[in-house]
């Protein structure tokens, strides 16, 4: 098959490889189409550190099932899936209280196998979800990072008619912004300095788009939500904010 492997900052191959092997507890998938994470564009560039040559690469990919280990028993080959990049143990604190992304044992797990990057992947049975056949390959990418998404705004509680201020509208901030809309918010402002993504975010329902490299943040969110907004998410991950 083949996949794509990372030397070096910058030196990506696409190489032959044979097929990962199916244990017992696994599943072969065959990928149909697979997302770039920010992640993905910080390992190739080195801005994120991790062990070469790497062939991780890819984890937000759709596929079908090819082949299970005699284990499995909730995934048959044909079906359509998508995956849980996260291994967890599933016994630690954390795990039992069901937060999964704090496990205590996640980073002494590994895949065995490739990203999505490559035309096969073999990944454990509990970390593979079925998703319906009305749901298109470029729509069910995003699974795992609208969980996340998901994950936050069932953390906010958000109530119908609160103000929302949202900082960054990449991939990420467009999503919780949807999300804010379906969960019935008020006013939704979004603080975006690239114009492209703040016109996207207009076109999915904000209200105000503000370049904060270029306009008054403080002004135009005071007049138009003189006591603040209730809710502020950051989705841009950088410090200044």
């Amino acid at each position: 098959m083949k996949t794509a492997i990372l030397y070096k900052p910058g030196d990506l191959r696409i190489e032959e490889k044979s097929l990962p092997e199916v244990e017992a507890d696994r599943v072969l998938i065959k990928v149909d189409l697979c997302g770039i994470c920010g992640t993905d564009f910080l390992v190739y560039d080195g801005r994120f550190s991790v062990e070469l040559p790497y062939h991780n690469l890819g984890h937000e990919y759709i596929g079908r099932a090819e082949k299970t280990g005699g284990k499995v028993e909730g995934i048959y080959k044909g079906d359509r899936v998508v995956i849980n990049p996260n291994y967890h143990c599933g016994s630690c604190y954390f795990c039992r209280r069901g937060e999964l992304e704090f496990c205590e044992n996640r980073r002494a797990f590994k895949t065995k196998s490739n990203g999505g990057f490559s035309e096969y992947v073999s990944i454990t049975e509990k970390l593979v979800y079925k998703v319906p056949e009305n749901l298109s390959d470029k729509e069910a990418i995003f699974a795992e990072p609208l969980s996340c998404c998901v994950h936050g705004i069932e953390s906010i509680d958000l109530k119908a008619g609160e103000e929302v201020l949202i900082f960054g509208c990449g991939t990420i901030g467009l999503l919780t912004l949807q999300l804010c809309r379906f969960k019935g918010a008020g006013k939704v402002i979004v603080s975006e300095p690239v114009k492209a993504r703040r016109d996207m975010a207009k076109k999915l329902g904000a209200d105000i788009t503000i370049n904060p490299l270029a306009e008054d943040l403080d002004r135009i969110i005071s007049k138009a939500v003189p006591r603040g907004p209730r809710v502020v998410i950051d989705c841009s991950g950088a410090k200044d904010t």
